[in-house]
């Protein structure tokens, strides 16, 4: 597997009801799917532009084969948030 995994993630509504069977009161949900997307885009960016580099700086041994990795992570981080319906924050209170 290149680059990182994030397991499975709860539903927005599964988090919402587990965060209220735990007592958590003045439940918020903020989305910031909007507030995401030019970060994602420039992380993306930038994994194509590394690319190159860090191929043949990882094959000719300079650099670890993890940092080459993380480039081609950059780049499938499109796809990643290409399939999230919203990206978003909860904030409550115990």
């Amino acid at each position: 597997m290149l680059g990182w995994k994030v397991p499975s993630l709860p539903h927005k509504d599964d988090f919402l009801n587990d965060l209220r069977k735990t007592g958590f009161k003045n439940i918020k949900f903020y989305d910031k799917t909007d507030e995401i997307i030019p970060s994602s885009k420039r992380i993306v960016l930038y994994g194509y532009l590394l690319f190159p580099f860090s191929l043949i700086l990882s094959k000719s041994k300079i650099i670890p084969k993890n940092l080459h990795e993380n480039s081609v992570c950059m780049i499938n981080q499109k796809k990643t948030f290409q399939n999230f319906t919203m990206y978003g924050v909860f904030a409550a209170e115990k």
